[in-house]
């Protein structure tokens, strides 16, 4: 076989390869990553008000927003830890207002993070059924105890 015989045999087995390549990179940036699935199943932008504001710990309110973008108002921040979920070690007092960012795990685990500390918070999730994007629970860490805040409706 000639030189130039060689070069077109293998750019011929060289052709489909790459054209695969590129077809399969465009279709799996074109599939959404999990942070905008949970976006679109949570129905962002949702404002989480305390479920028995005034009865318990609960206080304060948070907007999740779009891109990983929150709105804290008086809402309980202190630090993040994790025993094979996320739970949030607080004090009882410490609260943050302002802007923060959020990530979410593949467990739905939300991940605030402020310039004064972290949160977790998810959504509930009974033992049958799917996800309850209505209701959230802020887990505490070493305590069996969960502070719940619900959808606002308005």
């Amino acid at each position: 076989m000639t030189k130039g015989k060689k070069w077109v045999v293998g750019a011929l087995v060289l052709a489909p390869i790459i054209i695969a390549g590129i077809s399969l990179s465009a279709i799996y940036a074109s599939l959404p990553t999990f942070q905008q699935k949970v976006e679109g199943e949570a129905d962002l932008p949702l404002l989480l008000e305390p479920e028995d504001f005034g009865k318990g710990p609960a206080q304060g309110e948070i907007l999740l927003r779009e891109d990983g973008v929150a709105v804290l108002t008086g809402f309980p921040t202190g630090e993040i830890e994790s025993d094979g979920q996320l739970c949030t070690v607080w004090d009882g007092v410490s609260t943050f207002s302002g802007a923060a960012r959020w990530t979410v795990d593949h467990n739905y685990m939300f991940s605030i993070s402020t310039t004064k500390g972290d949160v977790a918070l998810g959504p509930y999730a009974p033992a049958f059924g799917e996800r309850a994007w209505y209701r959230f629970g802020l887990p505490l860490c070493g305590e069996q105890e969960t502070i719940w805040y619900w959808r606002d409706a308005g």
